[in-house]
């Protein structure tokens, strides 16, 4: 009896550590995506890697963790530009794809972590087999997500919208955009208005639209860019500053480019309002407010 007393403490004990460094890792990622303290994400990393190597291999807490050190890695490696941290994460995640079957609730949320895995390293090293790549796990995560729970499923559709946006941009194929269009439609449709998700998944979706209004000059497009734009910024409490001033931002350029085409100073003085208002709602300390402040400066120039 002594003896499996012992075992039991220890495995105990073993349990109670793990716990409390996925504990730690936690507080770590949630500082550095509030505040961007590089410090934290190294901590991140380390904490959750300690707890994956005291788990023993095959049990089911291990798949969470080797799932949070692997978004650790891809956010360190988007900081810092260390190609060991990417090439581990995709490791990581097509590790936890083979475990997972088909039809397991888990297999599509993996996939599309694989997916943004691949896309992270295309943007930073330019190899598009990595952008094909991404494109084809978003779209296998789509395919495989269960039909009973459409939350999951909008992540999805928005991830892979981003992914043949992506796509379109370097290769320009046009069928491309047309999908990722589809895609967010299709997200906003499994929406209610007043989900937490609604205000980005139409911002993005006004955002692609936007993109196809400005090569092929298409007025109804750059119309519904313009409407689920503003609704994006309608459904957005003005106590979500940084999400209200981006949706504005956003809202400021489709009116802009609406202008340009147009030459309506109604257009103009709108993407005037929007655009003053995104800046005014900006803290001077956050890295978005060069980029409003240059578009300001721009809209009033016109």
């Amino acid at each position: 009896m002594a003896r499996l007393k012992g075992v039991i403490e220890s495995e105990y004990a073993w349990c109670s550590e793990v716990f409390d460094l996925n504990k730690r890792g936690c507080e770590f990622w949630e500082r550095f995506k509030s505040q961007g303290n590089i410090e934290d994400i190294q901590r991140a990393v380390e904490t959750w890697q300690k707890a994956v190597d005291l788990t023993p291999d095959g049990n089911p807490d291990q798949y969470t963790l080797l799932n949070n050190l692997a978004r650790a890695l891809i956010e360190r490696f988007d900081t810092l530009g260390n190609a060991g941290d990417i090439t581990q994460a995709i490791e990581i995640f097509q590790r936890l794809v083979e475990h997972f079957p088909d039809g397991h609730p888990y297999k599509p949320r993996m996939l599309t972590n694989l997916g943004w895995a691949f896309r992270s390293r295309f943007r930073r090293l330019g190899d598009v087999e990595d952008l094909k790549c991404g494109v084809k796990m978003s779209r296998r995560a789509v395919k495989l997500a269960p039909n009973d729970d459409p939350s999951p499923l909008v992540d999805y559709l928005d991830n892979l919208a981003i992914q043949l946006r992506g796509s379109f941009e370097h290769f320009g194929n046009m069928e491309d955009l047309n999908s990722a269009i589809d895609a967010q439609r299709r997200a906003a449709g499994l929406l209610l208005d007043d989900s937490s998700h609604m205000p980005r998944c139409l911002s993005n979706l006004g955002g692609h639209l936007l993109m196809r209004f400005e090569h092929q000059d298409n007025e109804e497009d750059i119309e519904s860019a313009i409407q689920e734009m503003s609704r994006a910024v309608n459904l957005t409490s003005d106590d979500h500053c940084t999400l209200k001033s981006g949706f504005l931002h956003n809202l400021g350029n489709a009116l802009w480019s609406r202008f340009r085409r147009g030459s309506k100073m109604e257009h103009l003085a709108m993407a005037v309002e929007m655009t003053r208002s995104a800046n005014q709602i900006t803290p001077d300390s956050s890295p978005d407010k060069l980029a409003i402040l240059t578009d300001f400066a721009n809209v009033l120039i016109e």
